[in-house]
């Protein structure tokens, strides 16, 4: 079908309030002309609304495409944040008649992928039902699911950042046989430009980049100034709150690094008179999902283009992506190049503005892998490419461009190396997780299952269902670790309990649970999804989330 271009332009403006830039109307005309598409674009440029524009177009116009539309992303703060934002001009245009759902491990909205004509969901999601293991349904109804994505319009965002031996293999894996019955977007702010070549030839897609002569009529890319700063010194309170303006945000690469300065922090601010009108937040993965959804919130709030608030953030890299937020000051713990760009796209984000963004290296005391959950070689690499270009040189798209082509062109193009190198023994273990549906494929072919959910609980003799509370997750591996470091008070004490349903005829005890104490070596540690942890050695509190620090209850 040849697009209309007159009408687009309308359209897209009625709906978004803006015309729509080149490569947002060549996307269009791309995917109506049959074509997959895979585009790089930067941060805030509008890479959302390109790709989701074709298909409501099409619903209002009565072009022949897919009723059905399903978005994929990596992450579940991601996933909340465009939702609520698409949702909203789609209500407005649509008057409802077009259904936006969510679908991930906290929001079950549409666990069959059929309520909605949009559905906002996670890559773990979206594989899994691929796969005929979907992690929303029993294996009875595995077939469902699969059915509803082949017959959609596919778009998976932020790709880059799937695991590269497990979901993303997965990934083109599939979607490289669905070429001609499945239409796809893929969408990255970060790829080295051989990389993009070669995803295009494996995948049969059409590339769309933006060009230099382009980046400058995109509003948000112009007049506006990154400055970087490489730091001798790790990061500090003592060095945020020197820099502090008016919105300054912090990123590290662990929990524990991130909720040790949020509380030196607390404590600088408590002491300070003068700090006194300084809002101070923490955000990373172990906080419950209400506390997470409050906070997503306030920070939307208070980093929008619009806010004047005077308010510091302490993050990890829940927020390095999605979330339209922007800062004057950001000091961030080094990582891999794509992650410091995608983490840069928070500070001076619109239009105008000016950032400052201070780098340091991590902490290695103590520590044999001190730059986890990231690869050391690209963290270092990256670290001596910013010193080698100075300080308070402006990281526009440009520079961005050089930095990611100079840093990540071989080890992507070894990584790509080995997905093609794997791909029929890859294919040959889809096939069979079609006809065999067992979900334990799941951690070899989308991730290793490593986040367990935890209760933290005075008194398990209280507990009526404890699947009905809202639990939080962590890293099994990192709570193992600490659990271990805890002295016991009293040896009788316990510190991890098993979750135990009966499901005996008797009626007395059928749907009873019991919570036997478990040691640190049991199994169940290792494979369950739930566990109850003591109030008495592992704490909850509502502004530094599930914590070994004694703080909260």
């Amino acid at each position: 079908m040849v697009l209309n271009e007159f009408e687009y332009v309308k359209f897209f403006k009625d709906v978004t309030g803006f015309e729509p830039y080149d490569f947002q109307i060549d996307l269009a005309k791309k995917v109506f002309a049959g074509k997959n598409v895979i585009m790089q674009a930067p941060t805030g440029s509008g890479k959302t609304w390109a790709s989701i524009m074709p298909f409501l177009f099409a619903y209002y116009e009565g072009i022949n495409f897919p009723r059905k539309l399903i978005y994929s992303l990596p992450l579940r703060v991601l996933t909340n944040s465009l939702y609520n934002d698409v949702r909203e001009k789609v209500d407005k245009k649509f008057n409802g008649n077009i259904q936006v759902t969510i679908q991930t491990g906290e929001n079950s909205n549409d666990p069959y992928f059929l309520d909605g004509d949009i559905i906002f969901t996670t890559i773990d999601q979206s594989l899994s039902s691929l796969l005929s293991i979907p992690f929303s349904l029993s294996n009875k109804q595995s077939n469902i699911n699969t059915g509803a994505i082949i017959s959609s319009y596919l778009i998976f965002d932020e790709f880059h950042l799937l695991d590269v031996k497990r979901s993303l293999s997965t990934l083109l894996n599939i979607i490289s046989k669905l070429d001609g019955i499945t239409p796809f977007c893929f969408m990255s702010a970060t790829l080295s430009s051989k990389l993009l070549d070669n995803y295009c030839k494996k995948l049969n897609g059409s590339q769309i980049s933006i060009k230099e002569s382009e980046v400058a009529k995109i509003k948000s890319q112009r007049d506006k100034v990154k400055r970087v700063f490489v730091k001798e010194t790790t990061i500090s309170a003592e060095e945020i709150i020197k820099n502090h303006v008016k919105k300054t945000i912090a990123i590290c690469n662990t929990v524990e690094t991130c909720q040790n300065l949020f509380l030196e922090l607390k404590n600088k601010i408590d002491r300070e008179k003068s700090l006194n009108n300084v809002r101070l937040l923490c955000i990373h993965s172990r906080f419950s999902s209400n506390d997470r959804k409050d906070k997503e919130e306030l920070i939307k709030k208070f980093f929008n283009k619009y806010s004047d608030e005077n308010v510091i953030l302490i993050s990890t890299q829940v927020i390095e992506v999605g979330l339209d937020i922007t800062c004057d000051v950001m000091h961030l713990e080094i990582s891999p190049i794509n992650s410091f760009l995608q983490r840069i796209g928070r500070c001076a984000r619109y239009e105008g503005e000016n950032g400052k963004i201070f780098v340091y290296d991590v902490n290695k005391d103590d520590k044999t892998k001190p730059y986890l959950p990231y690869d050391e070689e690209l963290c270092v690499r990256t670290l001596n490419k910013l010193k080698s270009i100075g300080n308070g040189v402006n990281i526009d798209y440009q520079k961005s461009e050089v930095l990611i082509n100079d840093i990540l062109t071989d080890k992507e193009l070894r990584d790509f190396e080995r997905i093609e190198e794997g791909k029929h023994t890859r294919f040959t273990e889809i096939v069979d997780c079609w006809i065999n549906n067992e979900k334990g494929n799941a951690s070899r072919l989308i991730r290793d299952i490593d986040t367990i959910n935890v209760l933290v609980v005075q008194n398990v003799s209280l507990l009526k269902n404890p699947y009905t509370y809202d639990a939080i997750p962590v890293n099994r591996y990192t709570l193992i670790s600490r659990l271990k470091k805890v002295v016991k008070e009293d040896e009788e004490d316990w510190l991890v309990r098993a979750i135990e349903e009966s499901f005996l005829d008797d009626e007395d005890l059928f749907g009873k649970f019991n919570y036997p104490q478990i040691a640190l070596d049991d199994i169940r540690l290792k494979v369950e999804n739930r566990v109850i942890l003591n109030s008495k050695y592992v704490f909850y509190d509502d502004d530094i989330g599930l914590n070994f620090l004694n703080a909260g209850q």
